[in-house]
């Protein structure tokens, strides 16, 4: 069962769209959608696609993330970017990760870089 639908957003920096999903309430993505484009509107963001994205997704799954802080960027990465870019690729052969020019298997990545407990 499920109430499957998405929000599609194309960015200006890329003619690629991006689907966010949701398996629960796809009756009321239109809903959904205005309230995002109304808290991003509201906070001053709706002309920062990055920034208005993410409202938008947040507003889709729950979150309360503030209006600053996150986003979500489609096509080429923001030129601010400050770090090397961990890039996650799914294929008929599993999910791969590339970073900082290395390959990793999906287990290989979170067992070097996975957040160590004490």
């Amino acid at each position: 069962m499920g109430s499957r639908g998405h929000i599609g957003i194309v960015q200006s920096t890329s003619g690629t769209p991006i689907y966010l999903y949701t398996h629960w309430a796809g009756h009321e993505v239109q809903h959904i959608l205005a309230e995002g484009l109304k808290k991003a509107k509201e906070a001053g963001r709706i002309d920062d696609e990055t920034y208005a994205t993410r409202i938008i997704f947040d507003t889709l799954t729950g979150c309360v993330g503030g209006t600053t802080g996150y986003g979500i960027h489609i096509g080429e990465p923001a030129g601010d970017n400050e770090y090397e870019i961990p890039t996650v690729f799914f294929g008929s052969n599993g999910a791969m990760v590339v970073y900082a020019d290395r390959l990793y298997s999906v287990g290989d990545f979170i067992e070097k870089f996975g957040m160590v407990t004490t």
